[in-house]
């Protein structure tokens, strides 16, 4: 299993927010709104923020958030690109399905190697992407996988 070495952090810190907004706001008229609100956000954070883990699978690998887990095969894949991080360092932004986006910023999991050996099988096998976008994210893959 490969952990995001950001995730736990975040994840964290935006708990700890939300909840410094809901001691504030239940001490205003809006503590009703924010009985509702706070919580539901919370919800979609654990749900859509930053993969916690993710794992090889035969196939595919498969990435693990606190509420749902995502299966990327190559069949599956429907957009892959490279965006920009923070400091300039490329991230790969991956979407399955009818999935949310989602970017992976390799230099941060545990033991990057065999994770981004398994994307780059998957992209090089996946129908349908955008040639340019496939050749720069192949291109990060394989300097990443051989390191």
């Amino acid at each position: 299993m490969h952990r995001n070495q950001d995730a736990r952090p975040i994840y964290v810190v935006a708990t700890l927010a939300l909840l410094a907004v809901l001691v504030v706001a239940l001490f205003t008229r809006w503590r009703t709104t924010a009985l509702v609100l706070v919580p539901l956000v919370w919800l979609l954070l654990l749900g859509f923020m930053l993969p916690l883990g993710a794992e090889v699978v035969p196939g595919g690998v498969r990435f693990r958030w606190p509420l749902r887990r995502v299966l990327v095969t190559p069949g599956e894949l429907k957009s892959v690109r490279m965006v920009p991080g923070p400091g300039r360092t490329p991230m790969v932004r991956l979407r399955v399905g009818r999935t949310p986006r989602w970017t992976v910023m390799l230099h941060r999991w545990t033991d990057p190697d065999p994770l981004a050996a398994a994307l780059l099988r998957v992209v090089q096998e996946a129908d349908g992407l955008q040639p340019e976008r496939r050749e720069q994210v192949l291109a990060h893959l394989h300097n990443v996988a051989r390191r």
